[in-house]
């Protein structure tokens, strides 16, 4: 993860203190699938995150709006550990998608917010070329400081939310590329059961 996250310290109406971490994350893949199955995989978040082994509880709904919402698992001495979640409204673009980061849930242990966009360029010899460009945010709550000080509680707190972001930003490129050689591998075998012949059975 080339830098740190940035770190914002976020006020809440009932007086407690959160911790905000932010980080960008962006890559691109060639793969063998024609425009338009590219585009259908981008668009499906369920089908280009399933592979997204750093996400609990992954899940997509129709809609209206289709979301899709998973959990970023988070673990650090003061707190033990929790699950972070959020959900995405999903957005077709003429190019391919944007994800538009919900709002938090009414502030508790913490949340997280993920946001931006996946479009499709058309290659050549049948490929597409799969960019991604996404902002992922995690705000974490701070404990009481009696037990381990304020200055090491912060410590330990930016430890933990930098570590969640380092999972994210180093695993999806990794885990959109395995699902979308999955992609490549249904597709190719859609397309050899559509032009194989019938068989025939004896006597027939």
């Amino acid at each position: 993860m080339k830098g740190g996250p940035a770190v914002t310290a976020l006020p809440t109406d009932d007086g407690s203190r959160h911790l905000r971490f932010s980080h960008d994350v962006a890559f691109g893949l060639t793969v063998a699938l024609a425009r338009t199955d590219a585009l259908a995989f981008v668009r499906d978040a369920g089908r280009s995150l399933r592979r997204a082994d750093f996400l609990e509880e992954l899940s997509v709904a129709s809609g209206p709006p289709p979301t899709v919402s998973a959990q970023l698992p988070v673990h650090a001495a003061p707190f033990g550990a929790r699950r972070l979640p959020f959900t995405s409204e999903i957005v077709r673009t003429a190019e391919g998608a944007r994800l538009v980061a919900g709002p938090p849930p009414t502030p508790g242990s913490g949340w997280a917010e993920v946001g931006g966009e996946a479009w499709v360029t058309a290659g050549e010899a049948g490929q597409s070329r799969l960019d991604y460009r996404l902002t992922v945010t995690v705000t974490l709550a701070l404990p009481a400081a009696e037990r381990w000080g304020m200055r090491a509680l912060l410590k330990m707190v930016e430890l933990a939310g930098a570590a969640v972001l380092r999972r994210v930003v180093e695993s999806l490129p990794s885990a959109v590329e395995a699902a979308a050689l999955e992609e490549v591998a249904a597709v190719d075998v859609a397309a050899a059961h559509a032009v194989a012949p019938p068989t025939l059975e004896p006597g027939a």
